[in-house]
């Protein structure tokens, strides 16, 4: 089966690309994770071929922490052991991507801006939509009050998948601001430029001794100590029970950057649960809340705008889709074109034909 998420870069695409963050955070790392858990629900137990990325991924390449935010978040939801991505798993060449699509047309599923939305309040514990699918606790999300607009927030949990060591250096440049070559700073220079952690917000991080070691060799773990930050290595958060002692008693939120401790986190240790980027999470350690209304820029500045090819093909006109194809036009090269044709957008299902003029203005 294949997996297309060109309705969801025809809306998105754009904010993606020529995204405002720097090498440091911002809120476009939530986009891969939330992409793998929205495909692991679609694909089921299929193994799926995943297209439609081609643009975002030759503009802004995925880098191994991306992919594996997205492979925890696509274990999470499927129950498959594997996928192909095209332009990024070594088995989905070109040539082989063409065979598989052929014979992947009547096993077609699209990723939509609805879908990364779903899946955003699910890993928010909100339930005002219907959710993407979810393993959590009723107890642990029934009393969100819409009616707040912010979350106090008692733990920051990082490191599942286990830290890696550009993460670490992410999070140093988070707290501190000034790390340069790898090297990190004078001790005088970094207690300048680092931004107090809320007294009563824990923030804990996991990863691997090995990983551990290099991160504390190049400086990076004692900056995150000093800020406040607490490491544990050789354990998983997924690990981590209700009753165990690594999650203080008195936390009754948490705020985390994976969607797959997201997914299952109320369920294993009783708490609500925050989804946000790693700037988000640090945001929060710092002022000791999150905000309701705190979404991905990407996410709800494209969700308020109505393209045609959106309205088109993610409004589930596959024929309208395919056509476009057999013309030639490749899924890759679809880009969103904002229309004054504001009354298409509720139109979900009649097979709307663009003239063969419009494909190329697609192009």
């Amino acid at each position: 089966m294949s997996i297309d998420a060109a309705p969801l870069l025809a809306a998105c695409g754009k904010l993606l690309m020529v995204s405002d963050d720097d090498d440091d955070g911002g809120d476009a790392d939530c986009y891969w994770p939330l992409l793998g858990y929205v495909c692991g629900m679609k694909a089921r137990g299929r193994i799926p071929l995943i297209t439609g990325l081609d643009q975002l991924i030759n503009t802004v390449p995925p880098t191994i922490d991306d992919l594996k935010a997205f492979s925890a978040a696509f274990g999470t939801t499927a129950s498959t052991p594997l996928f192909h991505m095209a332009g990024v798993t070594p088995d989905a060449s070109p040539d082989a991507i063409l065979d598989w699509e052929s014979s992947c047309i009547a096993d077609r599923e699209f990723v939509t801006m609805d879908d990364m939305r779903s899946a955003w309040e699910t890993l928010n514990c909100h339930h005002h939509r219907e959710p993407v699918g979810r393993s959590q606790s009723e107890e642990a999300c029934h009393d969100v009050d819409d009616d707040d607009d912010a979350d106090a927030i008692q733990l920051v949990c990082l490191g599942n998948p286990h830290l890696s060591l550009n993460e670490f250096s992410l999070l140093a440049n988070l707290v501190t601001a000034d790390v340069t070559d790898g090297v990190m700073t004078s001790p005088e220079r970094r207690a300048e430029s680092s931004t107090s952690k809320h007294p009563g917000v824990d923030v804990i991080i996991t990863s691997g001794p090995d990983i551990l070691t290099q991160a504390r060799s190049i400086g990076y773990v004692s900056v995150l100590e000093e800020w406040g930050a607490s490491l544990v290595s050789d354990t998983c958060w997924c690990m981590a029970q209700e009753s165990d002692s690594i999650i203080a008693s008195h936390v009754e939120k948490l705020v985390t950057n994976s969607a797959k401790y997201a997914h299952y986190a109320p369920g294993l240790v009783n708490r609500q649960v925050r989804f946000r980027s790693l700037k988000g999470c640090i945001d929060a350690a710092r002022s000791g809340v999150v905000s309701r209304r705190d979404e991905p820029a990407w996410l709800s500045s494209a969700a308020r705008r109505p393209f045609l090819y959106q309205a088109v093909v993610g409004g589930g006109s596959v024929k309208a889709y395919h056509t476009a194809v057999a013309r030639g036009l490749s899924a890759a090269a679809l880009r969103p074109i904002p229309v004054p044709f504001r009354f298409l957008w509720p139109i979900k299902s009649l097979p709307l034909l663009l003239p063969p003029f419009a494909y190329h203005a697609l192009r």
